[in-house]
């Protein structure tokens, strides 16, 4: 079923290409009244389009709520509704991300460890002190029994640090299995 909007669209198509009013009119089951119709909605819209413009340029992030509120607290008297229909007719949308593309390469995960000394796992956590500074934690911990085996703590760690530390852990607990 064509809307009503469809057929006076092709209508208003047809007469600017040469057609009488009447004849296209008729071809397309519209009243020939509604042919010559321009609607007011794109003039009350043009300051809203002009803003949120504005808007999606200086906070590329923001979807249309944010920026509709964003108006909102400067005094702007508007629905939510209609900043979501503008946004969507000026094609504001923030992109959809993609999933990343996951590769695979037909390995299989190790598994679980059941005894102690079985797997040990490492990883860094970063954080800031209270002050502002940056530091950096190097932990390393056992999985089956979850007991942490070191938590070194700098600002940051070099690659010979990392050995040195996995060395040590070697020298104290043994190899993993």
């Amino acid at each position: 079923m064509v809307s009503p909007r469809a057929r006076r669209h092709a209508a208003q198509v047809a007469c600017a290409r040469g057609l009488r009013t009447r004849r296209a009119a008729w071809l397309c089951t519209t009243a020939r009244s509604g042919i010559g119709y321009e609607g007011n909605r794109p003039k009350r819209d043009a300051r809203l389009v002009k803003a949120l413009r504005g808007v999606a340029k200086r906070y590329p992030q923001w979807g249309y709520r944010l920026a509709g509120g964003f108006l909102q607290q400067r005094g702007w008297r508007v629905n939510l509704k209609r900043i979501h229909r503008v946004w969507r007719q000026c094609g504001l949308q923030v992109p959809i991300r993609k999933p990343r593309k996951k590769v695979v390469t037909g390995a299989t995960l190790q598994p679980i460890a059941r005894t102690k000394n079985d797997v040990w796992s490492w990883d860094f956590v970063h954080d800031v002190t209270t002050a502002g500074e940056p530091f950096r934690c190097l932990t390393v911990k056992e999985e089956a029994t979850c007991f942490c085996l070191a938590i070194e703590v700098d600002r940051s760690f070099s690659h010979q640090r990392v050995i040195a530390v996995l060395k040590r852990l070697l020298v104290l607990y043994g190899r993993p299995r």
